[in-house]
């Protein structure tokens, strides 16, 4: 092989190594520094959530290329709930601010080019039993997670007990819906969640880019074979 042809694998090989994703640190979405009845939205993707009031400033958190369906609604102990301390849940893994889910697009998306890989998981406190899905970017469900109603004798307050949860995966995932925490035939919210850990990492960009070089190599090689 000569010094071109060397070059061209080279470039070639540079390309495979540059199209293969690196792992990511998982990163843990406690919620905490979200509005109490805001949307979680774009807090954790460089952006902002959604107060419930027009008053209210907007908060941003770390962001982690990560985005909530309109549905994922921030629940805090502000000391207006039903419990007998006025909090909306007891027990949680971090004290502050919980996800519940208000209607079936309370998903969480992966963004600006990354997916999920591996695995996720999660606490979550639930009157009924539902299912949270992995999906892929084509919306294809890559994995399921039936999870049992773990509430039912916590008295006044409405999360007092929590579980966690895991599910491992094959393949890059997009999304991973969290809608199944609520029942849309009644029109009520069964589940709250915390502590959601996810790996998120970079899609490998420029697939195109790497079949190219394969098929410049290919050709290149065949044309010496020729001569």
């Amino acid at each position: 092989m000569n010094i071109k042809s060397i070059a061209t694998a080279a470039a070639a090989a540079g390309l495979l190594a540059c199209a293969t994703p690196s792992f990511a640190t998982p990163v843990t979405l406690t919620f905490e520094g979200t509005h109490s009845f805001g949307f979680v939205s774009d807090f954790y993707n460089g952006g902002t959530d959604i107060p419930a009031g027009s008053f209210e400033t907007p908060a941003s958190g770390p962001s982690y290329n990560v985005a909530f369906g309109p549905d994922a609604l921030a629940l805090s102990n502000d000391g207006f709930g039903p419990g007998p301390d006025g909090e909306y849940y007891s027990n949680a893994p971090t004290p502050g601010t919980i996800m519940a889910p208000v209607g079936s697009s309370a998903s969480l998306t992966a963004t600006n080019g990354n997916s999920f890989i591996g695995s996720v998981s999660f606490f979550y406190s639930a009157v009924q039993a539902f299912t949270v899905d992995v999906l892929d970017a084509g919306n294809s469900v890559l994995a399921t997670l039936n999870l049992a109603a773990n509430n039912g004798s916590c008295g006044a307050s409405p999360y007092c007990f929590w579980s966690e949860a895991s599910l491992d995966f094959s393949g890059a995932a997009k999304s991973i819906r969290f809608g199944g925490g609520y029942d849309a035939l009644n029109s009520t919210t069964i589940a709250g969640f915390d502590n959601i850990t996810v790996n998120a990492v970079p899609v490998p960009a420029a697939g195109w880019l790497l079949a190219s070089g394969l098929a410049i190599f290919g050709g290149r090689m065949r044309r010496k074979r020729i001569a």
